[in-house]
């Protein structure tokens, strides 16, 4: 990966009053992306003042001897409350990462910082298309702000791309109901993505599907409207990596076209790997209850559910990729005011990692002779 190092932009007409740190030592970051971003203070005050709401103001950085301009926002549902948040950055008429809008995520979640790591690797080792990321340093007027992930965010250009046609894509809420049942408005509970149009009634007729149909007949009436073998293989591996959040939030659903089935992708890893989660064989939700009713789509998850645990879910695998990201991004770690500078130990969030993958890994290969329909 070439690294791409920011570089302090010092324009007194543009940035007059900015306190900048000569001696800061995440200057000296080459491990990772480094972001040196700077705004004018009375902007910068203005975002903070806005941060709960969607509001941008100008940004200018420059990357090597390559100057950038753009906007910046505030980002993230849940990490707008605290002090360390989350970023949307879209630049004028250029890119970085090949990405000319993305996010810097927090991962407020995660103390590890190395949940979205694995869990991108899990879900591309089983056939999903996920979302570009790579570790980065951000300062804002040569004050640290901490280690982030550059984040591809899913629109358009995510799918042109992959070369991957696209219709229709609708983003999960947080703890969605798949059903109409008990007076559920799924406009509560669900938003469409592209196009920006509001209209889900293509997605409606997935939920009467799945309040409707027969067990007899899930299998080919409900592949109408769902993939369902690719929703049975994002369930499986999300069960096995104990993703808290995708099973009624961060699941996306896309269109190829007005007659094909939704298919499923994976986002926002931060809540993988979760110690607080008890689920064994199926995290929780209306699609799976129905699916599991149908003997087809039971051997079918099954099969998912073994060949992830057996082949990919495993020490020799994920231990490699942590030791690897743990080199990476352990001096921008330490140096990260609400991470290392707040008390976290990286060697222990590395340790707990480690040993929840191993302890998880035995418990469910135990119970594996007792895999049955529910």
């Amino acid at each position: 990966m070439n690294k791409l190092i920011f570089i302090i932009l010092i324009i007194p007409i543009f940035f007059g009053g900015c306190d900048i740190n000569d001696n800061n030592p995440a200057d000296d970051i080459n491990s990772i992306y480094l972001f040196h971003t700077y705004i004018r203070q009375e902007n910068l005050s203005e975002l903070l003042s806005n941060k709960l709401i969607d509001f941008s103001i100008p940004v200018r950085i420059k990357v090597g001897d390559k100057d950038y301009n753009g906007m910046i926002e505030a980002q993230g549902s849940g990490s707008r409350y605290l002090p360390k948040w989350s970023y949307e950055f879209e630049l004028d008429d250029d890119e970085i990462m090949n990405l000319d809008n993305f996010n810097l995520s927090a991962q407020i979640g995660d103390p590890s910082m190395l949940r979205t790591m694995l869990a991108s690797f899990a879900y591309k080792q089983m056939g999903f298309e996920v979302f570009d990321s790579d570790f980065a340093f951000l300062k804002i007027n040569g004050e640290n702000k901490g280690l982030y992930y550059v984040v591809e965010r899913i629109e358009e250009d995510f799918f042109n791309r992959r070369n991957i046609p696209v219709f229709e894509v609708i983003n999960t809420q947080f703890g969605a109901s798949f059903t109409f049942n008990n007076n559920n408005n799924i406009y509560e509970y669900f938003e469409k993505e592209i196009n920006d149009d509001d209209n889900l009634f293509y997605f409606g007729n997935l939920i009467h599907a799945l309040d409707t149909v027969n067990q007899e007949n899930i299998f080919t009436r409900l592949s109408e409207f769902l993939d369902i073998e690719s929703y049975l293989k994002y369930h499986a591996v999300s069960t096995i990596i104990a993703a808290t959040d995708g099973f009624r939030n961060n699941i996306i659903f896309y269109k190829r076209n007005p007659e094909s089935p939704y298919e499923t992708l994976p986002w926002d890893f931060d809540a993988t790997f979760n110690t607080g989660f008890n689920y064994i064989f199926y995290g929780d939700n209306e699609i799976i209850i129905k699916l599991m009713e149908n003997d087809s789509c039971f051997s079918i998850y099954k099969q998912y559910y073994t060949f992830f645990l057996e082949n990919i879910f495993t020490e020799d695998l994920l231990f490699p990729l942590i030791d690897q990201s743990t080199q990476k991004i352990k001096e921008a770690y330490n140096l990260d005011p609400y991470l290392g500078g707040a008390g976290f130990d990286f060697s222990s969030e590395v340790n707990n990692l480690k040993n929840f993958i191993s302890e998880r890994r035995r418990l469910l290969i135990s119970n594996l002779d007792n895999f049955r329909k529910p």
